[in-house]
């Protein structure tokens, strides 16, 4: 799955907080949505089946309901079972419509069920019907505030929204103009804060968003930390551990996701099976120099996982397993076949087939500093780092690049004034060369300033990142760069 569709599925699991008033859904309608946050989706759906007509005649029935088939085709990404699916949409929103509108639950689910269809339909390429969809539960969500403004859940709706808004792709940008869309990340973060201490339901699902959303979005690394409350108060939730083991890999500290992750095995077959697991594993493996085991994961991602997201990278790290370890024959028949499985689905996707279609083989011992800093293997990278200097290099490219892995190693282990320094001389490098590692180094040099509440070199640098062109990484940087602008608005 994609950095984008982590995200919503930890948004969509952001379910309202069920009360304890008898006219409310009972116990079993409950326990059905507990199963779904801890993706036991059978038990779910299996309790959802013996329900009172009652509790099936309740808003949140549908909204239940809705979000065992919506985490199941995110978990799958199976086409056809997506096709099968869709026109219980309709059926919902019918359904919904007979309720009486001063029910404040009405115009709430019908906007979550919309806001889950539209996501889908995106990502299954159907642009247009997802941005309509959008527009509505938009209309729906606000209009229900205005109505209920002391309606909790009300906070978790408009906070999608504007998370989701705010990290939309820009060639999704068309989408919002048309439909007269605005939200940002920030905005969506504090609102899911109103609710994230409360005793309530809600305030597991908020603490997630939140932390998820920060860290790959915002980069906000240190809300990995407060998390850690979260994790030890809920050890059986696979929900949880998914999202720790997560933001512990985005966070550089990979050998802790990598404990996570195999604490998972002990769950049982009655759990959602997360193929991305092995995927994430793989890449861990790699970081630590662990290449025949990671491997052995990426092959067995590749051949389990039914969707599409990473499957180019995978098979692209999987060369990378071997070109690293001086397989040769293996490392250029599994690059011949990168080329052809997969498409630019995610970031990494992406990143990779623009490598593959330049036919650029990496540098050996600085791919080998990027994992190692990437995973938070410092020794690792401080071992080839020194045992290469730019006199050895023969491109540019690979000089500037060395120079930028020097900089995110020394920020990452707290050397901020060589941090400063590297970071600087890498954007001179760069120049105008459309690599990401200067506006990476801008964005880094944005935060750290931020830190040292210097908001005047803080904007400097994140508008700088805006000003590269052609990169990579481009939609990913610039909406992080707007974010983080947003954040220090009228701070001096």
């Amino acid at each position: 799955m994609s950095r984008y569709v982590h995200l919503f599925l930890w948004i969509t699991l952001a379910s309202p907080a069920f009360s304890q008033n008898p006219h409310e859904p009972e116990t079993r309608l409950q326990l059905a949505y507990y199963q779904i946050i801890n993706l036991e989706i059978d038990r779910a759906n299996q309790t959802l089946s013996q329900l009172s007509p009652a509790d099936k005649s309740h808003a949140l029935f549908y909204y239940v309901e809705n979000l065992a088939e919506i985490i199941s085709i995110l978990l799958n990404e199976n086409k056809s079972f997506y096709e099968a699916l869709q026109g219980h949409e309709k059926s919902r929103l019918q359904q919904l419509e007979r309720l009486d509108d001063d029910n404040p639950y009405k115009s709430y689910v019908m906007s979550e069920i919309k806001l889950q269809w539209a996501f889908i339909r995106l990502k299954f390429g159907d642009s247009f019907s997802a941005g309509w969809g959008i527009k509505q539960a938009y209309k729906l969500a606000h209009e229900n505030r205005q109505r209920h403004p002391d309606f909790i859940p009300n906070y978790k709706t408009l906070g999608t929204l504007n998370i989701l808004i705010g990290s939309v792709p820009q060639n999704y940008q068309w989408l919002l103009n048309l439909f007269g869309l605005n939200g940002s990340v920030s905005e969506g973060l504090e609102l899911f804060s109103k609710i994230e201490n409360t005793d309530n339901i809600f305030g597991l699902e908020a603490a997630i968003l939140r932390c998820l959303s920060g860290v790959y979005i915002l980069q906000e690394n240190s809300l990995v930390k407060s998390f850690l409350k979260v994790y030890q108060a809920h050890p059986d939730n696979l929900l949880v551990k998914f999202a720790y083991a997560a933001v512990n890999f985005k966070s550089n500290h990979s050998e802790k996701a990598l404990d996570i992750i195999r604490e998972t095995q002990r769950f049982g077959e009655q759990y959602a099976k997360i193929h991305y697991f092995d995927y994430l594993e793989g890449k861990i493996l790699l970081q630590k120099k662990s290449y025949t085991l990671a491997a052995y994961y990426f092959n067995r991602f590749v051949e389990k996982y039914q969707g599409e997201n990473n499957i180019k990278d995978a098979y692209f790290q999987l060369f990378l397993c071997y070109w690293l370890s001086d397989q040769k024959e293996k490392a250029m028949d599994t690059y011949a076949l990168a080329k052809s499985k997969g498409g630019p689905m995610s970031t990494a996707d992406k990143y990779a087939d623009k490598i593959l279609r330049n036919d650029e083989f990496p540098h050996k011992q600085i791919m080998q500093i990027r994992l190692a800093t990437d995973g938070g293997y410092y020794h690792l990278a401080e071992e080839q780092i020194n045992n290469l200097s730019e006199n050895q290099l023969v491109t540019d490219k690979n000089k500037t690049e060395l120079v930028y892995r020097k900089a995110r190693l020394s920020h990452l282990q707290g050397q901020i004034p060589q941090a400063l320094t590297q970071y600087q001389k890498t954007i001179d490098m760069t120049q105008k060369k459309p690599w990401y590692f200067a506006p990476n180094a801008a964005l880094q040099l944005g935060q750290i300033y931020t830190d040292q509440k210097n908001y005047d070199r803080a904007r400097y640098y994140f508008n700088l990142v805006l000003t590269f062109r052609n990169h990579p990484y481009k939609q990913s940087l610039d909406r992080q760069a707007k974010s983080w602008l947003k954040k220090i608005e009228g701070q001096k």
